[in-house]
């Protein structure tokens, strides 16, 4: 005998009701549908977030990017401001002359007291003709010092000169004081390099100091002799007798006459020669 439709579904709808079997299996499937849209909602969240996340670091890349390019932009700011400067320090004319800096575009002073002008050497000079002793004279040079001008705060270099040389050095040359000539070339300022003993000394002659002397001898006048030799010494040379002659102090006994004043008491002027009467 069939069923009819109506009934059979209203038959399978209590069995439905009525087992616990069949709650169960709904209750399941409901947490399933619950945990599938939780699941679907929490990556839907975390696909946004990743998203955002993306999103933040391109931007801070973004900011790291904009920071390099402002800090290479100060750089090369700095170069041309120093390329700059470079350029302005450059734009003098040619050079500054001495006791001048470059400063913009024009030559200014530098200041007073700077160091300038070639160097002075002191030793190089002669400090001048000094007496050492009674009998020793000496051309003496400066004492060795190394002297260099000074800017006067106007653009000008006072070179250095002697006034600033202080002390005596080296010995050029040594001779007999009573040898000294009138005319020495041993003069304060003159280059140490060319003094030579001549330059002092009077050599293998008389001066005044160091010359003839005479002695009165029952015979006649007697010439006790003095000259500066080849080394400048004064020294002293063997008697000689004047014979008719006259001796004169710093000269010896005369070789020829004037007159007969010129001759020894026993002789007489005949012809510019002294004869004895």
């Amino acid at each position: 005998m069939r069923t009819p439709a109506p009934l059979l579904g209203l038959l399978l709808s209590a069995c439905v009701l009525d087992n616990p079997k069949f709650q169960e299996s709904a209750s399941g499937s409901g947490s399933t549908s619950t945990s599938t849209l939780g699941a679907t909602e929490t990556e839907t969240a975390t696909e946004t977030a990743g998203a955002t996340s993306d999103v933040s670091v391109s931007g801070t890349g973004s900011t790291s990017g904009s920071t390099s390019t402002s800090t290479s932009s100060t750089t090369t700011a700095d170069e041309t401001s120093d390329g700059a400067s470079a350029s302005t320090a450059a734009t003098c004319a040619g050079d500054c002359p001495e006791c001048t800096t470059c400063v913009g575009s024009e030559c200014v002073p530098e200041d007073m007291g700077e160091e300038c002008g070639e160097s002075l050497e002191c030793g190089d000079f002669v400090a001048g003709v000094f007496i050492t002793d009674e009998l020793t004279a000496q051309c003496l040079a400066f004492a060795p010092a190394a002297l260099r001008g000074a800017c006067d705060g106007a653009g000008v270099c006072v070179e250095a000169d002697l006034s600033g040389c202080a002390g005596t050095g080296a010995a050029l040359t040594t001779c007999d004081s009573r040898c000294v000539r009138d005319d020495v070339t041993c003069v304060l300022g003159a280059h140490a390099a060319a003094i030579e003993l001549s330059g002092l000394c009077v050599i293998e002659a008389s001066t005044v100091t160091c010359a003839a002397k005479c002695e009165d001898e029952m015979g006649g006048a007697q010439e006790l002799g003095e000259t500066c030799d080849a080394l400048g010494d004064c020294v002293e040379l063997p008697p000689t007798g004047c014979g008719d002659y006259l001796c004169m102090e710093g000269v010896g006994c005369l070789s020829s006459c004037e007159g007969p004043e010129d001759c020894a008491e026993k002789a007489t002027c005949v012809d510019a020669k002294c004869t004895e009467k």
